[in-house]
This record gives C-alpha cells, structure tokens and sequence, in this order.
C-alpha cells in the first residue's frame, strides 16, 4: 500500500457519522446549502422572462426586415419571382392558374 492509499484509509477512519444519520441509517442528512423553492422558482421565471425577451425580439428583427424587403420589392420583381417558380415547377404552376382563373370566373360572372 502506498502512501496516498494510506493517508485516505486513515481519513475514511477518521470521519464519525453523525447523530442523525447513526440513528437512521435510511434518513438523508439536510444538505446546509439547501436553497428554498420560492428562489428557485424565482430565477426560473427570471430565465423564462429573458428567454422570452429574447426570442419576441429575434421574431421582431425578422419581422422588420420581412417588411423592409417587401417594401422594396417592385411589381417586376414578382413577375419574375413569378416566372422563375412557373419554370422550376410547372405542373403546380398550371394547376395554381387553372384555379385562380376559375375564382376569378365565378366571382366575375354574379
């Protein structure tokens, strides 16, 4: 045995168990740090307001420049957007006008 191994059995054998815990085995000793509920609960709702914060102002941000883009766009930009998407897809492109053309027929015929 070496030294270390021999310094920490001499420690385990030093430590004496409580009162509590020779009385109950079973029974946990209160922990001395112990925080009260009403502080925890406190803080999380802390960290749940920030969290929150965080997120409104990030859905803020895109938001705004949804609306910043948007405003920015031209009638010709959407036409070719438009146009663009018609190429790439064109069976939805053929059925998207075959259903605003028959909206637009019966709203147009009353």
């Amino acid at each position: 045995m070496n030294d270390e191994q021999h310094n920490l059995g001499a420690s385990q054998s030093q430590q004496t168990p409580t009162a509590s815990s020779a009385e109950n085995p079973n029974q946990a000793e209160p922990v001395p740090h112990e925080v009260p509920v009403e502080e925890v609960l406190r803080v999380a709702g802390v960290d749940v307001r920030k969290a929150a914060e965080a997120v409104c102002r990030t859905f803020q941000e895109e938001a705004a420049e949804r609306v910043k883009r948007l405003r920015e766009t031209t009638v010709g930009d959407l036409i070719d957007g438009t146009l663009n998407l018609v190429k790439k897809y064109p069976g939805p492109g053929v059925v998207i006008a075959v259903l605003i053309g028959f909206m637009l027929g019966r709203s147009l015929s009353k």
